[in-house]
């Protein structure tokens, strides 16, 4: 099966399944294990295979990212999931790590998108790192202290529970 011909499938498929989802969390609002632990997370694991599989129109690297920031998310958020619904023998940190490595693949993938280059450099790559955790760490810093002051648990606890703001900004 070709690229585009596999890419249209993936998209209808998860498309259909998003709308599913949506339906189904509509009409079945308690907690489901099949729409909220494996509806809703196939449904992103479907969006990163959809990111890899992208037109040769686009950038590659930023392809990789995108799907790799999906992939990781969906891992993490299938791990949380998973932990509200079992109990599970994976450390929260786990999903907290997944959750936050996304940010800054998905900054690289839509910096890269923007810029359509075919080439990566180095430097760029070294500034788009710099940028993304740099603005972030900056960012969670100033917002720190005035939420250890509201926010119960640990330092880490605290300091993810800020990051996940300053990140989707």
């Amino acid at each position: 099966m070709n690229t585009r011909k596999r890419y249209s499938i993936l998209k209808w498929i998860t498309t259909f399944l998003l709308f599913s989802h949506l339906i189904l969390r509509l009409a079945f609002p308690d907690p489901n294990v099949f729409i909220d632990l494996i509806l809703f997370n196939l449904v992103g694991l479907l969006a990163s295979a959809i990111a890899f599989n992208a037109p040769v129109l686009a950038d590659k690297f930023s392809a990789v990212a995108m799907g790799s920031a999906g992939l990781i998310w969906t891992i993490g958020s299938f791990l949380s999931t998973w932990d509200s619904f079992f109990s599970s023998q994976t450390p929260n940190w786990f999903s907290e790590l997944s959750y936050s490595i996304f940010y800054p693949l998905i900054f690289f993938a839509v910096i890269r998108g923007f810029t359509q280059k075919f080439k990566i450099k180095a430097l760029e790559l070294l500034d788009t790192t710099i940028i993304t955790f740099g603005l972030t760490g900056v960012l969670t810093a100033f917002l720190l202290k005035p939420a250890m002051v509201g926010f119960e648990g640990s330092a880490f606890s605290v300091f993810v529970s800020v990051l996940y703001p300053v990140g989707d900004i």
